[in-house]
């Protein structure tokens, strides 16, 4: 098993105990990329929180979890009226108290540039709950609009094992996340450092091909090497 300290992206992966594999970190978005196309893991989709309807400059908390098909609206509507717009994805918070609830930011409220979502409480974490048992890349967008400084990440595997942990950086403006797994991941969870408030944006999701797809990629590889 291997975890790598990537120093120049300003992430440091911390051993973990792990069912198995490998975990990387990842700060910048073109390594991530790179690394997406080597394993030959396939887009799935973006979630970019902009499916909602509510204005700039707001915040709204509501009981989760935040996920596709489901509405999650108040009263009055206001919210994401059809839920998510990735099916793969759904946002729940640590704790069980009611006021542990996932919350929208939209772009102009505290410091916020863009609709985001996170924790509503600062001494709880947000997950990322991917449903599709395939997900083996994540990138995102995270923010600490509390105190700008980073964020630990624990990921784990679809049986919720912790597979490895590291820490992110977590600036008021944002920063790059990326995560690859060689096994599936179903779930990651992010904590700001010193009671911050961990806030992301721009989930991006990666899937593990399928065997017969990597043996279709090992035949086109095949391929053009013979054409060389």
């Amino acid at each position: 098993m291997i975890y790598r300290s990537l120093a120049a992206a300003a992430i440091v992966a911390i051993p973990a105990t792990a069912a198995s594999g490998e975990v990387l970190f990842y700060g910048s978005e073109a390594d991530f990329l790179t690394q997406m196309s080597n394993v030959g893991y396939l887009f799935e989709g973006l979630e970019d929180f902009e499916g909602n309807n509510v204005g700039p400059g707001n915040v709204l908390a509501l009981p989760g979890p935040l996920e596709f098909g489901t509405p999650w609206v108040d009263d009055l509507g206001n919210g994401f009226p059809t839920g998510l717009s990735q099916p793969n994805l759904a946002i729940t918070c640590s704790g069980v108290d009611p006021d542990n609830w996932p919350v929208l930011l939209t772009d102009g409220f505290a410091g916020a540039v863009t609709d985001c979502v996170g924790a509503n409480t600062f001494a709880e974490s947000t997950n990322l709950n991917f449903v599709n048992g395939m997900t083996g890349g994540v990138s995102l967008v995270l923010f600490d609009l509390i105190n700008g400084g980073n964020a630990d990440v624990a990921v784990y595997d679809v049986n919720d094992t912790l597979l490895a942990t590291g820490v992110a950086s977590a600036p008021f403006n944002g920063a790059f996340l990326g995560v690859y797994s060689d096994v599936a991941i179903g779930r990651i969870n992010i904590q700001a450092q010193n009671t911050g408030g961990e806030i992301l944006d721009n989930v991006s999701m990666y899937n593990i091909p399928a065997p017969a797809s990597l043996g279709l990629l090992a035949l086109a590889g095949l391929a053009r090497r013979r054409r060389r």
